[in-house]
């Protein structure tokens, strides 16, 4: 079981400056965006938010039919209905459709969103607040999303298919559930791995495993998965759809954008191109080009007549994901990692252009899973959690000084002999050449005691072997295979510690506005999660 512990001093090391300042009034790219990533953010972007009843209609139709054949929960249920109201709105996460939900930061991301909504329900009572996972399965960065770690090990599946991850087959997955039950073979008594086996298998599509897996997790407790590659989404959106043909206005937007940011010291995190949408089919996602009067797709030319009579083959890239998504739900904020949230920067003219409502960005919780052995070591030492920042050079470095430090005795008698060489060169009973002398001799002294003290350094190395090893496990632990642990580990590495509840532990455990880092510690016995 776990029980939590919050580090302050981990904050700056999780959650980048930028981001922090999009919270701070005064700051510059505070200055950058409409809302500030607060409470009073929220409320003043739910007073001007504007979505349409017919796009409401849109939405709440699309919704029903992706969830037909799925149990839905009472509450799943009510918070799609709802969305036909206009004082009903959503706050957002994103996540490419990685097999198995991929790292631990996807739980997180989307128990982050699921606090959001309740917290952001109890501060505005009149509004109806949903939490919505916005599937990215229209991304086609394959060798991404195909594949999951368990106990640090990698689990892979293949596929002869291209273009859209979401469209593939999900009993391609077959071979890597083959591959974790054969090395992992206690998986075969897993309740939990077997339903998820069963919803990789018994569906069509990815997208429809995503969204299974989705509901069995979080579904009971309100969370709306959404798969925008929908013909009707895409007809929704095909006024921008042809402008960006016709006129290519994300390009210049997003370039203005990037200099302004340039100035305030941030690099881009996405590039754009002079057509930032995709064609896609079946078979494929490939970039659209202009061609003279027309347009290059593949090995082919369609004219802006022939791509606009089949929008829903459109398919945003990352430049207009979120635009798309913004124009679909009657959306207050997005709820992602440090990269996101600095690539979303760098799209506020493009909402501009368009006028689409521009969402208060949140930064997602953090977590970090340590054993209470670990955990005390660190206590018991007086150290931070953010010791484990430190590569293992820095950490030996600084443990064994630390113990030299400790060392009064021999810090004394050095200091005391430095001293005695000073006195020594004031002596009037001296003569001049010997005085002439002391600092040569004080320089042959200084290279004996450099010499001593890396002999007393080796010496502390060998009698902290032990404390050594120790610091490499933690560390191991903290970043498996040298990656932060929530970007590494899976689900599947930790379902058992989080007790009989563990995804409603995870929302419970979450607080996106609380930045600091949340420390989930193993105990043997059961204790409270909070």
């Amino acid at each position: 079981m776990v029980k939590t512990q919050r580090q302050a001093s981990i904050l700056k090391s999780v959650v980048p400056n930028e981001i922090q300042q999009l919270s701070v009034e005064n700051s510059p790219l505070r200055k950058y965006v409409p809302y500030a990533s607060n409470w009073e953010g929220l409320k003043t972007a739910a007073h001007n938010r504007r979505f349409s009843q017919y796009q409401r209609n849109i939405l709440k139709h699309v919704l029903l039919e992706q969830y037909k054949g799925i149990k839905l929960s009472a509450k799943l249920k009510e918070n799609i209905e709802a969305l036909s109201d206009e004082k009903t709105f959503t706050v957002t996460t994103g996540h490419q459709v990685c097999f198995l939900g991929g790292p631990l930061y996807f739980v997180i991301k989307l128990a982050s969103v699921i606090k959001l909504a309740q917290q952001l329900q109890d501060q505005m009572p009149d509004y109806k607040i949903i939490p919505v996972f916005w599937m990215a399965t229209e991304d086609h960065d394959f060798e991404e999303a195909n594949h999951v770690y368990l106990k640090n090990q990698k689990f892979s599946y293949s596929s002869d298919r291209a273009g859209a991850v979401g469209r593939i087959n999900s009993k391609y997955t077959q071979e890597a559930f083959d591959a974790l039950k054969s090395v992992h073979p206690e998986l075969e008594m897993s309740s939990f791995f077997l339903e998820l086996e069963k919803a990789y298998l018994q569906s069509n599509s990815i997208a429809e495993a995503t969204r299974k897996m989705a509901n069995a997790w979080f579904g009971n407790q309100g969370l709306v998965c959404i798969d925008a590659d929908h013909a009707e989404f895409k007809k929704s959106f095909a006024r921008i759809l042809e402008r960006e043909l016709n006129e290519n206005f994300s390009i210049s937007k997003l370039e203005e954008a990037n200099e302004a940011l340039a100035k305030l010291g941030m690099a881009p995190q996405i590039h754009g191109r002079e057509i930032n949408l995709f064609y896609l089919d079946d078979a494929e996602r490939v970039r659209i080009e202009r061609s003279g009067d027309k347009y290059k797709v593949g090995q082919r030319e369609l004219s802006l007549e022939a791509l606009m009579s089949e929008p829903q083959k459109l398919s945003p890239n990352v430049v207009l994901r979120p635009l798309y998504q913004e124009y679909i739900l009657p959306n207050l904020a997005y709820v992602g990692g440090p990269a996101e949230l600095k690539y979303w920067l760098q799209l506020t003219n493009i909402f501009k252009a368009v006028d689409v409502d521009y969402p208060v960005l949140v930064h997602r919780d953090n977590f970090i899973f340590l054993r209470e052995e670990s955990y005390q070591f660190l206590v018991e030492n007086g150290l931070e959690i953010d010791v484990l920042w430190k590569n293992l050079e820095e950490i030996e470095k600084f443990w064994v000084e630390k113990r030299i430090k400790k060392d009064e005795e021999w810090l004394r008698w050095k200091n005391d002999f430095g001293m005695r060489f000073e006195d020594l060169s004031k002596r009037e009973s001296l003569g001049r050449k010997s005085k002439a002398y002391i600092p040569a001799a004080n320089r042959k002294f200084e290279k004996i005691i450099e010499q001593l003290e890396k002999r007393i350094y080796r010496d502390h190395k060998l009698e902290l072997a032990s404390e050594l090893r120790k610091w490499q496990e933690i560390k191991e632990e903290a970043f498996p295979l040298g990656s932060f642990q929530e970007r590494l580990i899976s689900v599947l590495d930790i379902i058992g510690l989080m007790g009989a509840e563990p995804f409603e532990n995870f929302v419970a455990n979450c607080d996106p506005f609380d930045q600091k880092l949340k420390v989930l510690i193993w105990t043997s016995s059961k204790t409270s999660v909070g």
